[in-house]
């Protein structure tokens, strides 16, 4: 399972730009969100690419990457 989650975060990191850490991050974030859990206060309160990445997730969800891909012109 977490070969899957690295090679999800490898191509999310890869298609967007992002640092491998926030790309690991948002989708940690997104199970977060969709598990209905919160994420842990030191993940929502960092700066790092990690923690942003979860905030990402956690708050947004894949509406983020449909922003992004909008944004862009994709």
């Amino acid at each position: 399972m977490a070969e899957i989650i690295h090679l999800a975060a490898y191509r999310l990191a890869r298609r967007t730009g992002w640092t491998q850490e926030m790309a690991h991050g948002y989708l940690r974030g997104n199970a977060y969100r969709v598990a209905q859990l919160a994420p842990p206060q030191e993940q929502l309160d960092g700066s790092e690419d990690y923690a942003v990445g979860v905030q990402l997730g956690y708050r947004y969800g894949l509406h983020y990457l449909r922003w992004l891909k909008e944004a862009q012109g994709r």
